[in-house]
């Protein structure tokens, strides 16, 4: 199988005020929107949480500060459990 990368924009690795949990979730979260044109992910926190070996109580917290910042942009799915994450400008 081959390897996939992640390609992360420099701003998210140098970021001065992004926690290093805050890049993992972001970094993560790049890699479920995957190649296409709109700029959707769909993971559960709990997907996320397994991902990164964190735990969900962590990765809600890190959600909750990335929305804080205005990074992050969460809305509601009609599949359960299920979050739609998309980017802000603010990196």
């Amino acid at each position: 199988m081959p390897k996939i990368f992640v390609k992360v924009p420099r701003e998210v690795l140098k970021h001065q005020t992004l926690s290093p949990y805050e890049k993992l979730v972001i970094m993560l979260i790049i890699d479920y929107q995957g190649f296409g044109r709109v700029k959707r992910a769909f993971p559960s926190q709990k997907t996320i949480a397994s991902d990164l070996n964190l735990s969900v109580e962590t990765v809600k917290r890190t959600i909750k500060s990335l929305k804080t910042k205005g990074i992050l942009i969460v809305g509601k799915t009609r599949i359960k459990n299920r979050s739609n994450y998309i980017f802000s400008n603010r990196i």
